[in-house]
Parts: C-alpha cells; structure tokens; sequence
C-alpha cells in the first residue's frame, strides 16, 4: 500500500478541474471542466473514456449502479453510458441558464438537477420531466437527502451585491414540490448540508454564521459566529465540518456545535469533506494546501501543498481515494485507508 498522499493518478485537462465524481466501486473516477471535455479513467489499469462537452461542466454524478454518468454541461443535462460512454439521452432544464448541480436518487430512478433558479426531477432513464420547482434567484448550494425525500436550497437572492435580508435554506418534498420548512436567518445562504438521517440541516450566512437547523421545523439548535464558508456532516452524523473564511477548518459536535479539533490555512477554505469511513476530514484553502487529518485529534494524516488551488474534492465511498480538480489536471490521492477501518 502507498503511504497516505502519495498522487495514484493524474488526468491532464486545460483550465480549471470544476467537477469530479467517483463510481460507487472507487474503481473509476470522472472529471470535467472548463476544456469541454469530461475524462473517465480507471484508478490504476483500465480503459480510458473521453466524453465531448460543448462548454463548461460543473457537475458530474454516477448512477448508484455505476451504469451511467450524469453531467451539467452548460444548459443542458447529459446521461451517458458508463461503459460506452453512448448519450442515453440529454436536454436542457431552462434554456439558456447553466445547470449547476446533478445528483441521482439513491434508487437511481430520477436525476435531480438545479440551475440559478429551477430545481429540476427527471426520469433518470428517458430524461422526462417530473417536477419543476421555481425559487428565487440564486441557488448557490443542493443537498438531497440520504433517503432522497426531500432537497435542501441554499438561496441567494442579490448574487454579486448586498447579501444581508435577502436569502434563506429551503427544505423542500421531492415528490410534491411543496415547501416542507424555511430556514432562517433571512441573510443569503452560500451552503447547505442535511445530516446523515435527515433531521438536521447546516447552513453557511452570509451574516458570517454557521447554523444548525431542524429540518422539519426551521428550529435554530445553535450557531458559530465570525466563521462561515463550506459545510458538512460526517457519515455517523455525530460531527459537523466548517470551512471558513478566516482560514480555519473546524471539527464541531452536531449536537452541541462545541469545537472538537481544528486545522488552519493561510487564507480561506473553499473545501471541505469528510471520509465516508468518518475517520478523516479533508479541507482546501486559497493557500494551495490541502489537509487530510484526525477528526478527534486534528492531527495530519498528510498535507499537500500544490501549484493550483482546489477547485473540487471529493472522496470515494471506501475512503481509499480523494479525488481533487486543480487547474489544468484533476489527481486522485491515495488515503491508505482499507474499506471498514
């Protein structure tokens, strides 16, 4: 086994590496960016998969089957065979506007996908339309739940100017459309994380707050001031993880939102991401460095300093391998950690 860090895997592209996905098996990774190309490689020896893009991919999923790959290109949604690499079928979700964010549900039945200012529910098989949800511009940030019922936004409605008393976390029904809660305060939200069971959903203010709301009801449980950025729940939904913008990524007990570790940038964290195994927390600043450390101790497993900064981070389920886009190449780090330790 390499020793935990060590680059398994470098995919060249030209420009930044925005959108990265691995198959559920970890054996594959994708990645797309701004080159209008999306590359699928095998993480050590297999075939090698170049799929066109007519512009900028932001986002890229697999079927929970592994069977197909989903990706936001420009205005329109594409879904490929995994294999073949083949469109099954592909088309906008409003014209002219960038789609933003594609997940699959967790039966692999729909495919969710979400612009400035449509949600969008698709039939992952035929790409038909199935709900179309409308909010108020922008959607900054999409999280589906883990049973997939129920989505929430992240709403920022004065993008680019004033954000104060002009945003909110919208927890919304799937199925129905309908808004189930609305999560306050009433400043822009940047991002947004359900907990593992659903209960719970974290929210990142632009009143440089962090909060921790019910998911039903908008109950505010508590809040972190002077700290806001990325945001996210380990798999055990035991802690919560904080990227801010003061250069700090933190380690906080969901119940209580009391610190547990922490690690520090120079500058802001622009990612962040727990291992599936809820061993190890990984955050990315705009000082080029990536840490990968103990989420009890705060101790580095490893640290990367790079050329590029981050532009995207995302583990594979066995927490065997982090996958990072940088600008010109996307690399895939192995963590030395063996599925179920």
């Amino acid at each position: 086994m390499s020793p935990p860090g060590t680059v398994a895997l470098s995919v060249p592209h030209v420009g930044s590496v925005a959108a990265i996905a691995f198959s559920p098996d970890g054996a594959r990774i994708a990645t797309g960016g701004g080159d209008s190309v999306i590359r699928v490689r095998a993480v050590g020896t297999g075939p090698v998969l170049d799929l066109p893009a007519m512009g900028f991919v932001a986002d890229l999923a697999f079927s929970p089957d592994g069977a197909a790959i989903a990706v936001a290109d420009l205005d329109r949604v594409l879904v490929h065979n995994a294999t073949t690499g083949a469109v099954v079928w592909q088309g906008p979700v409003e014209p002219d506007n960038s789609v933003n964010f594609v997940v699959f549900s967790p039966d692999g039945t729909a495919l969710i996908a979400a612009t400035d200012t449509v949600v969008a529910t698709l039939d992952a098989a035929t790409g038909a339309l199935r709900r179309r949800i409308v909010v108020d511009p922008t959607i900054r940030a999409v999280d589906l739940s883990t049973d997939g019922g129920r989505l929430v936004i992240a709403i920022d409605e004065r993008h680019g100017g004033n954000h104060r008393n002009a945003g909110s976390a919208r927890v919304i029904d799937v199925a129905t459309g309908e808004e189930r809660s609305r999560l306050t305060p009433d400043n822009a939200m940047f991002d947004v994380a359900f907990s593992p069971d659903g209960s719970f959903v974290l929210c990142s203010s632009a009143d440089q707050t962090t909060r921790l709301f019910r998911a039903d009801v908008g109950t505010e449980q508590w809040q972190t001031s002077d700290e806001w950025g990325r945001v996210a729940f380990d798999p055990t939904g035991r802690w919560t993880l904080v990227g801010g913008s003061g250069g700090t990524a933190r380690v906080l007990e969901a119940e209580s939102g009391v610190e547990k570790s922490r690690v520090t940038h120079d500058g802001a964290v622009t990612e962040v991401a727990f291992s599936p195994n809820g061993l190890w927390a990984a955050s990315a600043g705009i000082d080029n460095v990536l840490r990968v450390f103990n989420v009890l101790s705060g101790v580095d497993r490893y640290v990367l300093r790079s050329t590029a900064e981050v532009s995207a981070m995302r583990f594979s389920r066995d927490s065997r391998w982090l996958g990072l886009g940088l600008f010109n190449s996307a690399i895939v780090l192995d963590n030395g950690v063996p599925e179920g330790t």
